[in-house]
This record gives C-alpha cells, sequence and structure tokens, in this order.
C-alpha cells in the first residue's frame, strides 16, 4: 500500500521520501526541503515542521528578560510565519514533471562517471589516430623525397643521354672527316690472289680518270674474309666492298665525278672474272653513316622527296629541283623532317640509373 506524504497529501511513489522521529509521518523530501543529509539521518533526530514548532525551546538565562509586549508580538510573529510556512508546504506540492526532474538529476549523476570513461577512450583512440597520422605524414615526407630524387635522376639522365647523342655525333663526325679520301667499290667480285691497286687503277681508267700508283696510299677489301665453306654456301652475288684511300682529296672527288656520268659500269669493262655485276663507286661512309643513309632514302622516297646524296660525307635530301637541299646529321633531323615512322636505325644509348 502506498504511503501518503502529510503534507501533498499524495502518493509517495519514489524512494526519496523521509519520516518523523516523533509523529511517525511521511514526506517527500522536495515537500519539506529535506537533503540528502536529513535523509540519511531521519531515524536519528529529524522532527516534521509541526513537530518542531510544538517542541519547547531549550531554556537560556544567559537571553537578556524581555517585556510582556515584546514577548507577545514575538509569538505572534513566530506562530504568523509559521503558519504560513505550513501554508506554503502544503499548498505547494511537487508536481510530476519536478519529480521526473529529480529522477533525470540522479540519472545524470550516475551517467557522469561512465561518460567520463567513454571521454578517456575516445581520447586514448584518438592519440592513436594521431600517432597513426605522424607515421603515415612521415611516409609521405619520405616518398616526396625519394620522388624528387627520382626527378632529379631522370633530369640527369635526359641531361646524360643528350650529352651522349652529341659525342657521338661529334665522334662520327670525326671518323667520317677522317675518311674523307676514301672511296669504296661495290660489287667486283673476290677472286684468289687478286691485285685490288690494278682493279682500282683499271676501275678510274674506264671512268676516264687517270690514277696512277703513286695517288694511291692503300687498297683493302672491307670486313673479314669469308670462309672457303661459307663462299660456297652463301650467295655468289655478294662480295666485300674495295676501300681505296687516295693521298689527295681532289683525286678522289675527281673520281666520283667522272663515275656521275658513267652509271652503267659493269664487272665485264675491267675484265673482271665471274658473273656480270654492275660496279658502283661511291664516298666511303662510317657505319652510322651508311645506315643514316640509307634510312634517308627510304624516308624522302615516302616523302615525295626527289633527291637524296652525299657529298663530302654529308647526307643531304632535296625536295625537287630549286628547293634548298637539307642537311641530315642524325635520326633525330630524320624525326624532325620526315616524322617518326619505323626504321632501321639504331635507337640513340639509353643510360639507366
Amino acid at each position: 500500500m502506498n504511503t501518503i506524504c502529510a503534507a501533498c497529501k499524495q502518493d509517495i511513489t519514489t524512494n526519496r521520501s523521509i519520516s518523523c522521529t516523533q509523529c511517525k509521518a511521511n514526506y517527500h523530501q522536495i515537500c519539506v526541503n529535506a537533503t540528502i543529509h536529513d535523509s540519511s539521518k531521519q531515524n536519528a533526530n529529524w522532527l516534521c515542521p509541526s513537530c518542531r514548532s510544538n517542541t519547547p525551546r531549550a531554556d537560556n538565562n544567559n537571553t537578556p528578560v524581555r517585556s510582556f509586549a515584546a514577548n507577545v508580538e514575538f509569538d505572534v510573529l513566530h506562530v504568523n510565519t509559521q503558519t504560513r510556512a505550513n501554508k506554503r508546504v502544503a499548498s505547494s506540492p511537487p508536481s510530476q514533471d519536478d519529480l521526473d526532474s529529480a529522477v533525470s538529476l540522479s540519472e545524470l549523476v550516475t551517467e557522469i562517471p561512465l561518460m567520463r570513461s567513454d571521454m578517456a577512450e575516445v581520447k586514448s583512440t584518438l592519440e592513436k589516430l594521431f600517432d597513426g597520422l605522424d607515421k603515415y605524414n612521415a611516409r609521405l615526407d619520405n616518398f616526396e623525397e625519394r620522388i624528387a630524387s627520382l626527378e632529379l635522376n631522370s633530369t640527369q639522365v635526359a641531361a646524360m643521354n643528350d650529352t651522349i647523342c652529341s659525342l657521338k655525333d661529334q665522334l662520327n663526325q670525326q671518323t667520317q672527316s677522317a675518311m674523307r679520301n676514301e672511296i669504296e667499290i661495290i660489287g667486283v667480285g673476290e677472286i684468289p690472289n687478286e691485285n685490288l691497286h690494278h682493279i682500282a687503277m683499271v676501275t678510274a681508267t674506264k671512268v676516264g680518270v687517270k690514277l696512277a700508283l703513286d695517288d694511291i696510299d692503300w687498297v683493302a677489301r672491307a670486313g673479314l674474309k669469308k670462309s672457303p665453306a661459307s663462299n660456297s654456301n652463301s650467295d655468289s652475288n655478294f662480295s666485300r666492298p674495295i676501300i681505296v684511300k687516295l693521298l689527295r682529296r681532289s683525286k678522289r672527288d675527281e673520281l666520283l665525278k667522272a663515275f656521275k656520268s658513267r652509271r652503267n659500269l659493269s664487272s665485264q669493262d675491267i675484265e673482271i672474272q665471274g658473273p656480270v655485276r654492275k660496279i658502283y663507286v661511291n664516298e666511303h661512309l662510317t657505319k652510322e653513316n651508311r645506315i643514316l643513309f640509307r634510312e634517308a632514302r627510304t624516308r624522302a622516297k615516302n616523302a615525295g622527296f626527289k633527291f637524296c646524296w652525299t657529298s663530302r660525307g654529308q647526307i643531304l635530301v632535296r625536295q625537287a629541283e630549286g628547293k634548298t637541299a637539307i642537311q641530315i646529321k642524325n635520326c633525330r633531323d630524320l624525326d624532325n623532317f620526315f616524322g617518326t615512322t619505323p626504321t632501321t636505325l639504331q635507337p640513340f644509348p639509353i643510360v639507366s640509373n
């Protein structure tokens, strides 16, 4: 059975109640403004307002004697004050919202330690996240340094490749310059115990140039000599070119100019044994220039150029009569003039880091 509050006359449904030790009446704590301290000591000495007002005061002999009028006035004032207090307590019972607020406040006080524990856990998690971010930032900084180093190395490699290409071009030019007095005779079949000096002089005579033995520095076949077994199994039309180095450049230019006027020279004209072959006399080019010249002729033909020739070791192309001749120094010039197309040229060396 529910207990009735002596002040608000309502049922006491919560455990926040207090009992008077004298009259045994029960009250809501909020109805009598009782504190938790009072509630904990209710069985000891807590008195309700009615019992406190009826309890005689302790004697105090040291209090000065007051007049009768003063005593009457004080008693009336005390009775009026106590009456108003009792009326205020009895006339203002706690509402359900006040009771719910009290319960909510108690629950909130209980939740505070749990919230502190949760906040501590969140703080620990955030610290771990920040530590992880610091590690990732350090790794990113390391990656940025490595990328910057790679970019620097890439720039250095590109510069080194340009330098290598430039040095290769210079070496090729110097080698070609050292071969400025040389010509090559192509199409003369190889025979045992052949006299290359005699072949060179006869060839010059056939194109109308008098070539003496004193005009020749040396004569040799280019490349390695094939073995008899390889000669018997190989194409009989192939023979190594004859390289003739002349003592004077003017004599070389004279021979090249004379050959241009007679391009139908054959091995039969110089009385060489074997099958009849067409003979060509050209400038002696370096290996790089020979490959470049062959590629230049192919690309020039595909691009509609009518002329492609060599002069003094230089490779030249011309689109048509009256057009300016264009010098081709390397495969980069070919790409600039004719575009990048599949080529037989060897690529420039690439230096890896």
